[in-house]
């Protein structure tokens, strides 16, 4: 080096398609394989997934069918769907709730429904013996018991009349989420309590 000549910094030297530099790590040509290899291989599974859904002979039968308003829905967005004992499908929506017997929706609503006092469900629930409970955004819960609907708020026990989910167990116990409580229904005192687990009471009896 001359004196007074200027130095230049040491440069890395860095791979235009990785950004890391070369020797240091993986190299450049083996991580940009791996890169290649993790954006192919999404790809080849979905071209394989399509090969033996186009080749199986089971699978190649099953049609998919899309229901809407069109078709007798009262809302296109559906917050929840259970199947009762009786093999009706039940949906819940923001306008209503329907019930379907694989031709034809029946809606229910507060209009044509006494007991409904809410169109916006957020949650619903089948029942081992036939009930349907179903949680509304801001007006507690709907029961369909014996072809009747009634409503249940925190005048029955809930905390809330704010629902988000409600749901069963294996003990044939009901549970809500209300407010930012859980509670469940008592069926010996028709309202809910903070916990039917203590108090021994099953909202339905237990399946067999």
């Amino acid at each position: 080096m001359k004196c007074g000549a200027r130095s230049e910094p040491a440069r890395a030297t860095f791979s235009p398609t990785l950004d890391v530099p070369v020797g240091k790590g993986l190299a450049a040509e083996d991580f940009s394989a791996k890169i290649c290899t993790m954006r192919c291989l999404p790809l080849l599974l979905y071209a394989c997934a399509w090969l033996f859904w186009s080749t199986s002979p089971a699978l190649s039968q099953v049609s998919l069918d899309l229901w809407t308003t069109d078709n007798g829905l009262p809302q296109n967005t559906i917050s929840g769907v259970c199947q009762s004992p009786d093999g009706y499908l039940w949906l819940a929506t923001f306008d209503g709730l329907a019930r379907f017997d694989g031709v034809r929706f029946t809606t229910f609503k507060m209009t044509d429904s006494d007991g409904i006092r809410s169109n916006r469900f957020d949650s619903i629930f089948c029942a081992a013996n036939g009930d349907l409970w179903a949680a509304t955004e801001w007006s507690g819960i709907t029961r369909y018991h014996n072809k009747h609907f009634i409503t249940y708020t925190t005048e029955n026990g809930l905390p809330s009349n704010e629902v988000k989910k409600v749901i069963g167990d294996g003990e044939g116990h009901i549970w809500a989420l209300s407010g930012l409580s859980i509670v469940c229904w008592d069926a010996a005192r028709t309202r809910f309590v903070d916990s039917c687990i203590e108090n021994g009471n099953a909202s339905v009896p237990a399946p067999t």
